[in-house]
């Protein structure tokens, strides 16, 4: 099972992509691990596109279709969460 200090390091590597990939000039609200980026309207489906590949490259875990719900992508807490599930070796 991940331990805290992964999950941070992943929050860390996902809230630097995010501020690269979602902050504008117009933007008040600066983009960190709690920020609301669907109830902002922070990302459509093409920033959620590159979400997904920077986890898949960067992070080395794929997320299936099953798991993109509002809920994994409601802030990079619950998206770094996500890809602690996602890493865990499952038994077999």
């Amino acid at each position: 099972m991940p331990d805290n200090n992964d999950n941070d390091e992943v929050v860390t590597q996902l809230v630097s992509f995010g501020r690269q990939m979602l902050e504008t000039g117009d933007l008040d609200t600066e983009i960190d691990a709690a920020t609301p980026l669907l109830e902002l309207g922070l990302l459509d489906s093409l920033k959620i596109a590159k979400l997904l590949n920077f986890i898949r490259t960067e992070l080395h875990v794929v997320v299936p279709p099953a798991d993109m719900s509002a809920d994994n992508f409601k802030d990079m807490r619950s998206v770094a969460a996500l890809v602690a599930a996602l890493s865990v070796p499952t038994m077999g």
